[in-house]
């Protein structure tokens, strides 16, 4: 009986220990939450409702129903930009997650100077959105930009011309994809902590086993 009644006033305060794990957890994340609702998922309501009006959002305020969302079926714009859209999904995550994932197993293999290659890798992820895109609106430029800068000199022996990037229709989605890969440095990280977390026993037995390298990652 007493066994029974320690297991259960040990089961008791493992719960309530667990419990105040939870509500401290909440409490961290709480600001993020609630800056996720607020800037986020109530704008999207709002955009849906005031999807079912007509306004100037000064004087005139008329209610259409669906027709505005019928219209995006049939708009030839719309089914362009789903399928830039899809296009660039199917282009960036794939890459994007091998690029990071290729970083993060190169960093995982005790090279040196780890430390400064993990900050050159994941700086591009932290650096503010605006100095990015002034960054690589130079680094497109047609004329003064870097990237013609060297293709220029390199093309023009085969009479070829540098393409204009984001100056350019055909030339523009290729331009954003290529931007995609800057960030890479915050999943790298990600998977570089989740390489990290593996014992080096499991690789140690893999490789008494016979196993290859392939085998073994």
């Amino acid at each position: 009986m007493a066994s029974i009644q320690y297991a259960a006033g040990r089961g008791d305060r493992v719960m309530r220990q667990s419990t105040r794990e939870a509500l401290y957890g909440y409490l961290l994340i709480s600001p993020w939450l609630l800056g996720f609702i607020i800037f986020t998922v109530g704008p999207m309501l709002a955009s849906l409702v005031i999807g079912l009006y007509r306004t100037d959002f000064l004087t005139e305020t008329t209610y259409v129903g669906l027709k505005w969302y019928r219209n995006v079926l049939t708009d030839s714009l719309v089914r362009k930009a789903l399928i830039n859209t899809a296009i660039y999904s199917f282009s960036v995550v794939p890459i994007n997650t091998m690029l990071a994932l290729l970083i993060a197993v190169m960093l995982n293999q005790g090279i040196k100077f780890q430390s400064f290659w993990r900050t050159v890798y994941y700086l591009p992820s932290i650096v503010s959105g605006v100095a990015v895109a002034l960054l690589w609106r130079w680094l497109y430029q047609p004329d003064i930009g870097l990237f013609n800068s060297i293709l220029g000199p390199l093309l023009k022996p085969f009479g070829l011309l540098p393409p204009r990037w984001i100056f350019s229709e055909e030339w523009a989605l290729p331009s954003i994809i290529i931007m995609a890969f800057w960030g890479a440095g915050g999943a790298m990280l990600i998977y570089l902590a989740g390489l990290r977390g593996i014992p080096t026993s499991l690789y140690e037995a893999a490789e008494i086993d016979g196993a290859g390298s392939v085998r073994r990652f």
